[in-house]
């Protein structure tokens, strides 16, 4: 029992030290945006990364997902995984490339279409690529990968936006080359090349990660719209200055994603090993308490620094913003526990339950987005995404217990969540934001108080065992 919580933690810590070190390069690089590019460009650049993540699993089927799965399943050869995904994948390159003009019909992008696909197309490689490591347990090497690749994407940003002043294009050109790079680094460590050729193609292994991977492409394009339809809706009626503010706004609760990635990563691959070997009830029911406890903890200190943070973090033109992320903090919340029984939905194999969970919470979205974004522009936006959000994590909390149940206390659950909630609202309407925001933390962490101390204990345990 002890290996399962040491595994899980050590692949936390592992994760963590790529996702964190990405996560604050990338933080730290919005500054740079803010003042090089203005909310206009930048909206720009979000609507293009943000259709590239509509059209990839629309266009590879979603089967980037299915090398994870196959990939640690022991049944399937890891290296006939990968080769029939590849494959697959530059016949959708070629399709890309052929349809790419169409994409100078949408004025917002015109102009960008071999920036756009090009960057669609490295990022579906370097997909595969890097889910390969992890279904071969190379999660060290994954973890450097995206070391290198953030660092590498930091390095190009100052070089194409400060010194040749390329603005969008020079964004995307930095992409377009940091993932070239990554999927040469891939290669090398990941001994792809070797691995390709001392296998045969297998077209039977091919239609069944299809049928597993398709019901997704369904999941991915409710994602999509709950994630990023808003910005497109935001385009529409409004325009990209708005589609740049919001954005912006976004990226501050990418604190408290932080804290989900670092574990989400992790907790995918134990949810799949755990469930096919003993799927012991009371392993994820501890998982799943101590992991909102973090969440809703991270979430209540985040809120404390916001407006303050807010003033010196973007430029000029972005400092508005700061209204939205109190609410796009509560999305970021919700949309960990969502993660966490998705992981759930990946371990049972039940792709159509999770793809209906994600299109009910789209379906919000767009009603919620239709709504509200014409009478409150980008407050309505943040608004119906939050509400989404709240849907799907509920929703998918009650759905996994139906297949698989374990013990969560609802009620204690239910009262932080609540706290933060109010919390978010209190701290755009209230003088005495701060106070209140220091109360908040302080009864959640009475509340937690015995989870807390016992996290403690733990991790003394944990690090006195590696060290």
């Amino acid at each position: 029992m002890k290996n399962r919580y040491g595994e899980l933690a050590s692949n936390t810590v592992i994760f963590a030290c790529s996702t964190l070190g990405a996560k604050l390069i990338m933080f730290f690089l919005l500054p740079l945006y803010t003042n090089k590019l203005s909310t206009s460009e930048y909206g720009t650049v979000e609507l293009i990364i943000t259709g590239i993540n509509l059209l990839t699993p629309i266009l590879t089927l979603s089967l980037t997902d299915a090398i994870l799965r196959f990939g640690l399943d022991n049944n399937y050869n890891h290296s006939q995984v990968l080769k029939v995904s590849l494959c697959f994948l530059l016949c959708v390159s070629i399709i890309v490339f052929i349809g790419s003009p169409l994409i100078n019909y949408y004025r917002p992008l015109k102009g960008y279409s071999w920036v756009f696909a090009s960057t669609l197309v490295v990022f579906m490689f370097r997909s595969a690529f890097t889910f390969y490591l992890k279904s071969i347990d190379k999660n060290i090497l994954f973890a450097i990968d995206t070391l290198l690749y953030t660092l590498l994407l930091a390095i190009l940003n100052v070089l194409f936006l400060v010194g040749y002043n390329l603005s969008v294009k020079g964004y995307m050109l930095s992409l377009i080359v940091a993932s070239t790079f990554s999927m040469i680094f891939c290669s090398i460590v990941g001994k792809i090349p070797s691995a390709l050729f001392s296998v045969k193609f297998d077209k039977n292994l091919l239609k069944q990660m299809i049928l597993y991977s398709s019901p997704l492409i369904l999941n991915a394009i409710s994602w999509w719209i709950t994630n990023s339809s808003d910005k497109y809706m935001l385009e529409f009626f409004c325009s990209e200055s708005e589609v740049g503010l919001y954005s912006a706004a976004g990226k501050i609760p990418a604190l408290l994603s932080v804290v989900n990635s670092l574990f989400s990563q992790a907790w995918t691959l134990s949810s799949v090993k755990e469930y096919d070997s003993s799927a012991d009830r009371k392993f994820f029911s501890n998982v799943f308490k101590y992991y909102s406890m973090i969440m809703l903890l991270a979430c209540s200190c985040i809120l404390l620094i916001v407006k303050p943070f807010m003033e010196f973090y973007v430029g000029p033109e972005f400092r508005s913003a700061w209204l939205y992320v109190p609410v796009l903090l509560i999305s970021a919340l919700f949309g960990g526990v969502s993660s966490f029984f998705g992981s759930m939905y990946v371990a049972t194999k039940k792709n159509i339950r999770c793809t209906t969970s994600t299109l009910i919470c789209g379906c919000t979205n767009i009603i919620m987005n239709f709504i509200l974004i014409p009478r409150m522009g980008i407050m309505g936006a943040a608004i119906a995404t939050a509400i989404s959000y709240m849907v799907i994590g509920v929703y998918r909390m009650l759905d996994c217990q139906k297949a698989f149940f374990f013990y969560i206390n609802y009620l204690k659950i239910g009262v932080c969540a609540l706290i933060v909630v109010c919390e978010a609202i209190l701290v755009i309407v209230s003088n005495y934001r701060y106070a209140l925001s220091i109360i908040s933390i302080l009864i959640i962490a009475l509340i937690y108080n015995h989870e807390i101390k016992e996290c403690v204990v733990f991790l003394k345990k944990f690090i006195k065992k590696r060290y």
